[in-house]
């Protein structure tokens, strides 16, 4: 097994790798390995940390969101996901959808996860929540290339994936060079760290964080929340804006809100996990009210951060969300 990540990010990870490798059985690892890699997973937190340490701007990660949705897909395995992720908090901006693959390698003693590429991806665009998308899928609608498989083996309360060094080798569409790419991982119940990256056979940089250190993705959850504004100038809730049925992940989720006035009012109502560290390390379950454009909110509150309800009342303003 390669080295994970960079030294800096080693010595990030020495919490995960404390403990002794555990020899255990591949099929209860595997099952295992499922019930964890299921769910949303958000790097938030890292964005905003970075943000606010004025973070270089070669160094800094991105703001990505994964979505691992378990299907039923025969053809692909017994243990299959549709895979899309999205950058900046919007949905709407997906840099990647894929077909995730796991099965057992007796002869690399791993759990093995081939990846799949549409051939067509904008037409399976929301499949986690349209599974009639993948209907009829087949080995022909998909691309997979050799030598770019993860490989997974349990260490004590965590997954480590690696790429055999050099294997995974792409040639770009772009530039018509040759692509090397790695990638290390680290999967544990509520967190994956990607450290995916990729250079030229002459060594040049072409993505990946410079220094090593692996994008943190903590897992996210759904909440259903709603909001009421008073007409612009009044005190009274009656002919207010109402708006319901909104799904925001505690993650940095955020909805953008227009009001019914004669001249609307452009609001973003956002939902997030966050850890302050000061004098003392608080975390926090926040929702905050912003005027859409400014990143200074017009007010938050806070609750602990298993809540399942959350809200505030502003007077001109009240909302709430509550844990799905």
């Amino acid at each position: 097994m390669p080295k994970l990540f960079s030294l800096a990010a080693l010595l990030s990870v020495a919490v995960f790798l404390a403990a002794p490798v555990a020899s255990g059985d591949l099929n209860y690892d595997l099952k295992t390995m499922m019930e964890w890699f299921t769910g949303e997973f958000d790097n938030h937190q890292q964005y905003v940390d970075q943000i606010e340490a004025e973070i270089p701007p070669e160094q800094p990660h991105e703001w990505i969101h994964s979505i691992f949705h378990p299907v039923e897909l025969p053809v692909f395995g017994d243990h299959v996901f549709y895979v899309e992720q999205y950058i900046e908090g919007d949905p709407t901006n997906i840099y990647r959808n894929r077909i995730y693959s796991f099965s057992i390698n007796e002869e690399v003693e791993a759990i093995q996860l081939t990846i799949f590429s549409f051939k067509d991806h904008e037409a399976v665009i929301g499949a986690h929540l349209d599974e009639t998308k993948l209907e009829g899928l087949t080995m022909d609608d998909v691309r997979s290339l050799p030598g770019c498989e993860v490989f997974w083996k349990r260490q004590a309360d965590n997954f480590i994936g690696w790429m055999p060094d050099g294997a995974c080798r792409v040639t770009s569409r772009r530039s018509g060079k040759v692509i090397i790419i790695d990638d290390d991982l680290v999967l544990t119940k509520n967190e994956i760290w990607i450290g995916d990256r990729a250079e030229d056979e002459d060594g040049n940089y072409v993505f990946g964080n410079k220094l090593g250190i692996p994008h943190k993705l903590q897992r996210s959850h759904d909440f259903a929340c709603w909001g009421v504004f008073t007409p612009e100038g009044s005190k009274e809730w009656e002919g207010g804006t109402v708006v319901r049925g909104l799904t925001l992940h505690d993650q940095g989720g955020w909805a953008d809100i227009v009001t019914n006035d004669p001249e609307p009012r452009h609001y973003r109502l956002e939902l997030e996990q966050r850890v302050y560290a000061g004098e003392h390390r608080v975390e926090v379950l926040k929702i905050g009210i912003y005027e859409k454009g400014n990143d200074e909110s017009l007010a938050y509150s806070w609750a602990e951060p298993d809540s399942k309800n959350i809200g505030m009342n502003l007077r001109w303003f009240q909302g709430g969300c509550t844990k799905k």
